[in-house]
């Protein structure tokens, strides 16, 4: 038979204080912080060492990798994002001149026929705005319909 809480002089039950999310995340995680600098200078190592072109994404992940793993530890990185996204944070990381060679050498790479499809549109703002006074009515502006 299962034993009963202990009773408090009131006689409420008292139950023994379960692990905090905080703490449980503590004892089976570790974490760091990586600063800008810290990523545009992976992101530039990465392309001296390997020329490969890293997304400001991966590069935070690897440097907290190379920060946090074990002698011996294997380490997966999924890299999910396209360097082309982030064309500013390249050019801080690599500098205007190599980033402005890279994209007429490997313009296909760095631009895929979607990305370029993409940037030749027209951009637009657009938003959504109350419709009448009722409340719950939007509509959204005459530029989106």
């Amino acid at each position: 038979m299962p034993s009963s809480p202990e009773k408090t002089a009131n006689s409420s039950p008292v139950h023994a204080a379960a692990p905090s999310l905080g703490g449980v995340l503590q004892q089976n995680f570790t974490t760091t912080n990586v600063s800008d600098s810290d990523m545009l200078a992976e992101v530039k190592r990465v392309w001296e060492e390997h020329q490969y072109l890293v997304d400001p994404h991966t590069a935070v992940a690897l440097v907290a990798a190379h920060r946090l793993r074990w002698v011996g530890e294997e380490v997966v990185i999924l890299a999910t994002a396209h360097a082309c996204k982030f064309e500013e944070a390249l050019k801080r990381a690599l500098g205007q001149g190599t980033l402005k060679r890279l994209l007429a050498s490997h313009a296909a790479a760095m631009r895929p026929p979607q990305v370029q499809k993409m940037l030749a549109l027209k951009e637009r703002r657009c938003g959504i705005f109350r419709g009448d006074a009722r409340p719950g009515r939007m509509r959204l502006c005459g530029a989106c319909v």
